[in-house]
């Protein structure tokens, strides 16, 4: 994620809206740990990182487990572009 606040903001409807088009559920975003002992210069340019969990099922169907592989797939390719 962005460290941006105003990027930060954006960038998860953004990505929701992503998951959304390719079929799967967003169940919720979670906060990297991460080492917080750092040299001031490393922590000012340090990543924010952040994971979503998805999952296949969905008001009008479930996926089998390669299709939703396939799936993540794409949307892992998707996202990279839209960045």
């Amino acid at each position: 994620m962005p460290t941006d606040n105003n990027w930060r903001q954006d960038h998860p409807r953004h990505l929701a809206e992503i998951i959304a088009r390719e079929g799967l559920t967003l169940l919720g975003w979670r906060d990297v740990p991460t080492d917080q002992f750092h040299a001031r210069r490393a922590r000012s340019s340090r990543p924010s990182p952040s994971t979503c969990r998805c999952s296949s099922a969905s008001a009008r169907k479930k996926f089998s487990e390669d299709e939703f592989e396939r799936r993540l797939y794409i949307l892992r390719k998707s996202i990279s572009n839209a960045i």
